[in-house]
């Protein structure tokens, strides 16, 4: 069996959550910094979005936005252009938080 090591990718962080990876990077909520980022192999971290209601899980729309769970608001907001929306409201439907979510090729 080949031997593997591990190393840190990326420090500081508060809580990860709902990682992916997505077109050579990791992708990553960080619920108590309240930022979804996109982490590159060598550890370099762009925060790409700040989300209020703590991030949760992360998935992309056929158009290439980003979804991004937020769980304390019971939402899912789309992020595409620079501009954070509301794509999908769950609050009659939820009693907790929300949490992950998936999407399908078909969005």
């Amino acid at each position: 069996m080949a031997e593997q090591q591990l190393r840190t990718v990326l420090e500081g962080g508060g809580f990860f959550e709902g990682p992916r990876w997505h077109e050579g990077a990791w992708w990553v909520s960080d619920f108590y910094r309240h930022t979804v980022s996109r982490v590159t192999s060598d550890g370099a971290e762009t925060v790409v979005v700040e989300v209020e209601g703590q991030p949760s899980g992360l998935g992309w729309l056929p158009d290439g936005s980003l979804v991004v769970v937020s769980m304390k608001d019971h939402r899912v907001l789309r992020y595409a252009d620079g501009t954070l929306s509301t794509h999908a409201d769950l609050t009659e439907h939820c009693g907790g938080h929300l949490n992950d979510l998936v999407v399908t090729d078909a969005g």
